[in-house]
Order: C-alpha cells, then sequence, then structure tokens
C-alpha cells in the first residue's frame, strides 16, 4: 500500500488566500496525496495578551475562505483537510465542508473535549478519518486520547514536537514503540520537523502509512514554518524516495528470485 503523503500548509499562506491556493498547487505538483491547512478563530484558541495571539490572527484564513480553498483544491485534483484547533472550526471541516479527514496537533492529545466532540461526529460520520499527532505525549496521554477517538478511523503520527527537530533526536524506533503501545490496532503514521527529507523518507522503512512534512513555496521566505518545510523541489524528491523505497521493500519472501535465475550458473552444493 502507497503512503500517504501530507504536504503540511500550514500556516504557511500567512493569512494570504491567493499563496494557500499556491501552496496547494505547488503540492499538487509535487506529488502529494494531500495538502494541510490549519482551521481556527484566534480569540478561541489563546487570549488576547498570549505571546502566539497576532502571529495566528495574521495568518487565521476565514471560513468562507476555507470554503473556497477546498474548492479550489477539488478542481486542481488534490485533497484538502485541515487541523481544527476547536470545536466551531472542527464541526465546520467536518458538517459544512463533508470532509472526510481531519488531524488534531500533538497539543491536542489531552484535549479531550475537542477529540470527544470528533468522535461524536464520527458516529454521525462513520467513514470519518483522523489523524493524532503524540508528540509531547507519555503513554497515558496517548491511550487516553485513542479511547476517546474510538469511533474514528484512526492513524497515529509519531512526532516530536521541536521546531526544528535535529535529526538524531527523530527518535524513529518511537514508530515501532507506538505501534506496539497501541497492539497494533492502529494504522501508524509520522510527522515531521527536521529541516531537510532524509528523516521522513527513511520514516518509510519503519512502515509508516503516512508521512507529513511542512510545505513552503520558498525556503528563503517569511513563512513562520519555513525552518522545518520542504519547497517543491524538496517535497518532490522525497515522494520520489518513497515510492522507491517501497519498492524495494519487497515481498519479504526468501527462495529463488525471478532475478536471480541466471545466477544459479555459479551455485555449488557440496
Amino acid at each position: 500500500m502507497k503512503t500517504f503523503m501530507v504536504a503540511e500548509a500550514g500556516i504557511n499562506h500567512e493569512g494570504s488566500l491567493a499563496k494557500a491556493k499556491e501552496l496547494a498547487y505547488a503540492a499538487k505538483e509535487s506529488n502529494a496525496d494531500a495538502v494541510k491547512f490549519q482551521t481556527y478563530q484566534t480569540h478561541l484558541r489563546v487570549n488576547a495578551d498570549n505571546q502566539f495571539f497576532n502571529l495566528l490572527k495574521d495568518c487565521e484564513l476565514t471560513y468562507d475562505e476555507h470554503a473556497e480553498l477546498k474548492e479550489y483544491c477539488d478542481q486542481i485534483g488534490i485533497e484538502y483537510f485541515s487541523t481544527p484547533f476547536d470545536e466551531i472550526s472542527l464541526s465546520f471541516e467536518v458538517e459544512v465542508l463533508r470532509n472526510k479527514r481531519i488531524k488534531f496537533a500533538s497539543f491536542d492529545v489531552g484535549n479531550t473535549k475537542l477529540l470527544t466532540a470528533a468522535n461524536e461526529l464520527g458516529k454521525k460520520n462513520p467513514n470519518l478519518k483522523v489523524i493524532l499527532s503524540v508528540g509531547m505525549s507519555n503513554v497515558d496521554e496517548i491511550l487516553a486520547a485513542t479511547n476517546c477517538l474510538k469511533d474514528t478511523w484512526l492513524t497515529l503520527l509519531h512526532c516530536v514536537s521541536s521546531y526544528p527537530t535535529p535529526p538524531e533526536q527523530a527518535n524513529l524506533l518511537g514508530i515501532n514503540t507506538l505501534r506496539n503501545l497501541t497492539r497494533g490496532v492502529f494504522p501508524i503514521g509520522y510527522s515531521d520537523h527536521t529541516p531537510d527529507i532524509i528523516i521522513p523518507s527513511a520514516s518509510v522503512l519503519m512502515g509508516v502509512t503516512t508521512i507529513e512534512k511542512h510545505f513552503t513555496l520558498d525556503k528563503k521566505d517569511s513563512a513562520v514554518d519555513n525552518p522545518v518545510s520542504a519547497d517543491p523541489a524538496m517535497f518532490k524528491r522525497m515522494v520520489e524516495l518513497v515510492r522507491g523505497y517501497e519498492a524495494a521493500m519487497g515481498s519479504g519472501s526468501l527462495g529463488l528470485k525471478e532475478v536471480e535465475k541466471f545466477f544459479t550458473i555459479f551455485k555449488r552444493v557440496s
């Protein structure tokens, strides 16, 4: 099965619908399976005196703009979905835009109110797919979150919530730990915050089903997540590497392969 490749545009559009559309088009051209944004009303998430209030407010798209963005993504042939930061935005994404996939960030692993609201939507929308990053979370928090989302199709993403994450701190073996912790019930993916594409490309060798990588139009512009983002050329190369690794994984079977038959002339048995 092909790994689901997500271009996390996030708020790299800096509040511009036109730039958001550019990101979606570039993600499509970079062979991403989906482009993901963030849906929120700043005042519902942080107080006005919070250090991040102005940053988030400057990058906020209205619900109407998200609706137009989704329509544009449908037109160009790339899946749109989003990370809602609050229950109103969650309801908008699932019940108004009719998205079949949503993502929750690591900082909401313990947000039982929001996760439970998503689960209720899952009961009404049996095909709802939920992706949850679990950076910064301990075992009890992760298991509690999965219980909150028991009526959805849940994928967990291994994640290190450091921006950027030094490659030697990526802890890719955590993918196996997460898989064992949940007894193989949930598909496991990887959300990357390293500066390059080496680590996310390699994660496919750990059997991930989803890879999420922040995405930007230009590594030199002022987009907030640029330090952990891939530009279109980088993202396209990452997809090429992942598809190559998928092919190289093979079936795992032993025995004589078709490509080996010629070389059996050198085989000796004593």
